[in-house]
């Protein structure tokens, strides 16, 4: 018999195999061919049970494995490799693409989670306030709206924050830095 190769759509590259079926003990060729300004990050290979399978780098982005009796779903994750305008952090003068916390920061930006300082600056290197991290909180969660809002003396009630702050307080999460609010 043969089990199916199932691939998971993906952003930034190519993952092909030349066959879409094989039988239990054959060796599957997985291409992997990131776009222009990305690279390779993750490539796995799982059975129906989740097991992962290991993979032998051949170069040129080719993979082998050996082929399970079950079929198998192969996941890649490409990430930008900053030279490129499609990198979220590309428009960022401070971004340094060669620094630990490049794709962090591309995560952040992708997903939604932080904004840069100003169209030009992330400030990677700054501190996070209680304001940013109730938003990150709050933009993890989906921006759900709150129920009331808190009165915070160091809360405008348009402040960009308010309405993070609003949620995080009615959630427990924050509280404020003084006993009247």
């Amino acid at each position: 018999p043969s089990y199916s190769i199932l691939l998971t759509e993906t952003k930034g590259g190519v993952l092909a195999v030349r066959y879409k079926y094989a039988s239990k003990g054959d060796t599957v060729t997985i291409t992997v061919t990131p776009d222009a300004g990305y690279e390779l990050d993750v490539l796995t290979a799982e059975d129906k049970n989740g097991k992962e399978l290991a993979l032998t780098d051949k170069g040129d982005g080719k993979y082998t494995f050996p082929m399970p009796g079950s079929q198998v779903t192969v996941s890649v994750v490409f990430v930008c490799n900053g030279q490129t305008e499609h990198c979220p952090s590309h428009g960022f003068a401070d971004v340094d693409t060669s620094a630990w916390y490049h794709l962090p920061v591309d995560y952040a930006l992708e997903n939604g989670l932080m904004e840069g300082v100003s169209d030009a600056l992330f400030a990677p290197d700054g501190a996070t306030t209680r304001a940013q991290v109730v938003t990150i909180l709050w933009r993890l969660e989906g921006q759900p709206a709150a129920e009331t809002v808190p009165a915070f003396d160091d809360v405008d009630s348009g402040a960009w924050f308010a309405e993070a702050v609003a949620w995080a307080a009615e959630q427990g999460i924050v509280s404020g830095v003084s006993g009247a609010a």
